[in-house]
């Protein structure tokens, strides 16, 4: 079965989201629009639906009934009673004119406890009046597939019953976020044929921007130690910001952070740094749990993102098998959330996974190791592992030529990645 964020990506991909400007059934214009009802074709779909629905019922009774608001609402609740043997009733658009004259079909007693489904709510006037129709039962409770948060779930719960939803239009939003965030970047590398992070491990402000500057089209993103920087200050960031916006580079700041939710949220949006104002991405490491990645979910701005440390590029580290494994699941389990992983193995890049970004640090033109503990490999090595962008740092800013040496690694990065991506540039 698909988890929640899964079935949103499929929801997209079939078209039930669109994006654009749209005249809703309220006469309210929206810049988005809902539409689910191309999943009557896509029974497996429905199926896995109602199971997320049937897991959100609470019912104390056997004699509980399912009704599926009309139109939209009827697929699910036929479905749903197919599966797990519910018994079902069926709610008229409108009354008959001939025989019986009913406005519900099917068999019932008064009083008996009921669950509604309906597709869609926004205002929720339109579930309302449908419930003037349902007043002889013990409405136990409403489940909607989306809450496009403009009112309706507050309303009904004021009004007295228990509404729930599958989704939020939040999710939604997310996705298409995360989905829009990767595409501008893979068009990024290709319009710019560069794979290039370039790590700016410079203690000056100064230092940095004059780096930017000078390859700004050469790479597509940056990396920072933001704590390393000795004259850190915000005029420093609007420069920073401006700089990077207006060239299409994209900023991480390699915090890797590693702490519980509650100090996590201070260090991202306080202290002299205040992360979550000016970095497109942040790096955590995995040893907390996903506990952190959810507090980060709930504080960061819309297209920030995490990248999870899955491996790293030093001798003797710590980050073993399952370890990797277990960060490369909470990137998963929070895939409108965690944009990639810096890894090093091919072995780990999930290449039916297409929603991940995969970062490679530690390379350098020539493999080896330096006086310390880093091994390096070189760009070539790197994308030939699964990499979409290499981060390379001391190969770069050390050299004598830092533009020209830039310009190295980007041509022989770029040209492993289009033979093996077999990019057509645009």
């Amino acid at each position: 079965m698909l988890n929640k964020n899964e079935l949103i990506r499929k929801f997209i991909q079939l078209g039930c989201f669109k994006e654009g400007n749209f005249l809703l059934k309220s006469g309210k214009q929206s810049n988005y629009y809902v539409d689910l009802r191309c999943l009557v074709s896509h029974p497996s779909i429905l199926k896995q639906i109602c199971e997320l629905i049937y897991d959100c019922l609470d019912i104390g009774t056997d004699l509980w009934n399912i009704c599926g608001l009309p139109y939209a609402g009827i697929p699910y609740a036929q479905t749903l009673s197919i599966m797990y043997d519910v018994p079902n009733i069926l709610l008229r658009k409108e009354k008959k004119n001939h025989g019986t004259l009913k406005m519900i079909e099917g068999e019932f007693q008064e009083g008996d406890e009921l669950v509604i489904i309906d597709d869609i709510l926004t205002s929720g006037a339109s579930l309302i009046e449908s419930l003037e129709h349902l007043k002889q039962f013990n409405i136990k409770k409403i489940i909607v597939i989306v809450d496009r948060k403009e009112g309706g779930m507050e309303k009904l719960k004021e009004i007295g019953y228990n509404i729930e939803s599958l989704f939020t239009i939040d999710d939604f939003k997310k996705e298409m976020s995360s989905v829009n965030i990767v595409n501008t970047i893979r068009k990024n590398i290709i319009q710019k044929k560069s794979n290039i992070c370039v790590s700016l491990d410079y203690t000056t402000t100064s230092k940095i921007l004059e780096t930017i500057e000078l390859l700004k089209y050469n790479i597509v993103m940056v990396k920072l130690h933001c704590d390393i920087i000795e004259d850190f200050n915000s005029q420093f960031v609007d420069d920073l910001v401006k700089l990077c916006r207006t060239n299409n580079i994209l900023i991480i700041e390699d915090r890797k952070f590693g702490d519980i939710g509650n100090t996590f949220k201070h260090q991202f949006t306080g202290g002299i740094y205040k992360i979550r104002e000016w970095a497109d991405f942040i790096t955590f490491h995995g040893i907390v749990g996903e506990g952190q990645i959810a507090e980060f979910d709930k504080l960061r701005k819309s297209g920030q993102f995490a990248l999870l440390v899955s491996q790293m590029s030093n001798n003797k580290n710590l980050l073993d098998y399952t370890y990797t494994k277990k960060v490369l699941d909470i990137g998963k389990d929070y895939d409108n959330t965690v944009l990639g992983y810096i890894c090093q193995n091919i072995f780990f890049r999930d290449r039916n996974h297409n929603k991940f970004i995969y970062f490679t640090p530690g390379v350098k033109l020539d493999e080896g190791n330096d006086s310390s503990d880093q091994k390096y490999i070189t760009p070539r090595r790197a994308i030939l592992n699964g990499s979409d962008i290499i981060i390379v740092g001391r190969g770069i800013i050390n050299s004598d030529n830092v533009l020209e040496t830039c310009k190295i690694y980007q041509r022989e990065a770029w040209e492993t990645y289009e033979i093996e991506k077999d990019i057509e540039s645009t």
